[in-house]
Order: C-alpha cells, then sequence, then structure tokens
C-alpha cells in the first residue's frame, strides 16, 4: 500500500464519482479504477461500489477513509516537518516527483542509491502519475521528477533518459538548481559504471 493509492481513495471518496476524482487528478476513470482495485486487493476487502452512478463507500471503507486521511495528514505534516529541519543544520533539502507508472522499481533504487551517497541531502519522493509530476514541476512544488517516456513536455521543462530505460529526469529549464545538477551528474556516472556490465538494475 502506498500513499498516492490512498490519495485516490480519499479523492474519489470525497467526489462520490469516479469520473469526477479522475477530472480532478486529470488521470483516466479506468486508471483510477484500476488503482482502487489493486488497493482493496492488497487490503483484503471492497472500500468502494457505485449505485446510481454515485461512488459510496461500504461500511468497511467508510472506516478505512477516516485512517487512510489521518495517514495523508500524518505523512503531509512529516513532510513539511522534514523540510523545516535539515535547513535549520545546514542541508539540503530536494523534492522528487516520481511518476508511478515510470520504471518504478529502477527508478525507487536510483533514488536510494543516491540517498546514500549523499547524507548532506534530504531527498523527498512524491509518487504520482506522469502528468502530475510534470504539473508539479510547472507549478514549482518539486524540483525535479521522474516521468515515462515519451511525455508530453513543454519548453518549460527539460528530460534526460536515464540509460536505455522507459523513463528520464525532467526539471524546469529556468530552474537548474546545484541539487539538480547534483543528481544528474550522480545517475550519469552510475549509470555509466552500471552500463559497463550491460544493464541498469
Amino acid at each position: 500500500m502506498e500513499l498516492w493509492q490512498l490519495r485516490h481513495f480519499v479523492t474519489v471518496a470525497r467526489a462520490q464519482s469516479f469520473g469526477k476524482a479522475a477530472v480532478a487528478m486529470d488521470i483516466s476513470r479506468f486508471e483510477l479504477a484500476r488503482a482502487i482495485n489493486e488497493l482493496e486487493e492488497q487490503i483484503g476487502f471492497q472500500l468502494l461500489y457505485t449505485a446510481n452512478n454515485v461512488a459510496r463507500l461500504t461500511e468497511r471503507g467508510s472506516a478505512f477513509l477516516d485512517a487512510a486521511e489521518n495517514l495523508i495528514a500524518h505523512a503531509d505534516a512529516v513532510e513539511s516537518l522534514a523540510a523545516d529541519l535539515p535547513q535549520a543544520r545546514g542541508s539540503t533539502v530536494f523534492t522528487v516527483a516520481r511518476a508511478t507508472e515510470a520504471g518504478v522499481d529502477v527508478a525507487r533504487r536510483l533514488l536510494l542509491r543516491f540517498r546514500a551517497a549523499h547524507s548532506d541531502v534530504l531527498l523527498l519522493e512524491r509518487p504520482m502519475s506522469t502528468v502530475d509530476c510534470v504539473q508539479a514541476l510547472r507549478e514549482g512544488s518539486s524540483d525535479m521528477a521522474v516521468v515515462g517516456l515519451p511525455a508530453d513536455l513543454d519548453g518549460m521543462i527539460s528530460v534526460r533518459r536515464i540509460g536505455a530505460a522507459e523513463f528520464g529526469l525532467a526539471w524546469r529549464a529556468d530552474r537548474f538548481t546545484p541539487a539538480v545538477a547534483l543528481l544528474l551528474s550522480w545517475i550519469d556516472d552510475f549509470v555509466a559504471g552500471q552500463m559497463q556490465d550491460g544493464h541498469l538494475t
């Protein structure tokens, strides 16, 4: 179970509509329904049912909604706190939006290895869809994003493919910060070393 799945569920529950929730999150209704189905499979019970085109909570779904909203609130509070504390220590806080459909396992391992190599950088991940990643870059709420390729980008956003993977690192061209440069340089060096072995893991 991941935070992005809980956010999807909460959005549907609040909107009482898969269609309205999908529009609000700028994803397809099919993708949203699949995310809810996967969440239900993971927890072992039904959260929602549709009656007269209205998404309604089951009894257990209603209880789960309270827990999900609390978890999201705590996660947001922790992220906010984490963003404040390292600055007092002179550390760099770096937010990366990570597309959930873009080479998730490989991208996750790369970011974990970067964290291990740079303890002075607090890298915060924000799992979401590629569309939401691009929007996060445009509005400046993320410093960088891992996006699936090809992605619907414009001149405001630059992207670099990671090796031969079906994803790349994207950033706002007008916000090429030292932290962005550091992550790009580190990943370039890491991927080059991996490619000597003929694969990226």
